[in-house]
């Protein structure tokens, strides 16, 4: 597989239901250390998600209050799945 559908197919399991969406780029990671593909990627998943949640409660902390920590995360998590970052530098993710 060439470098950027495969980059693209990352993105998209990063951001893909778990075990539902993610099917095709799940089969193309291979298992290892004892974490099975899915594991591996939801390692990504975790961390990536982690991180524009914490950009994103540091760039709108009034907004974070006035809709409360869950509401707040269940809005970024659906940002991050329409708009992903294509930017390493978050600093100006979510304007």
């Amino acid at each position: 597989m060439k470098l950027q559908p495969l980059q693209e197919a990352f993105i998209h399991a990063v951001f893909a239901k778990p075990g539902v969406d993610d099917i095709d780029f799940v089969q193309q990671v291979s298992d290892s250390n004892g974490l099975s593909s899915e594991k591996r990627i939801g390692v990504y998943r975790a961390a990536i998600l982690s991180s524009l949640t914490r950009v994103l409660s540091e760039v709108y902390p009034v907004i974070k209050q006035l809709l409360g920590d869950e509401f707040f995360e269940a809005m970024i998590l659906i940002y991050a799945k329409q708009v992903p970052s294509r930017q390493p530098d978050l600093g100006d993710y979510g304007k």
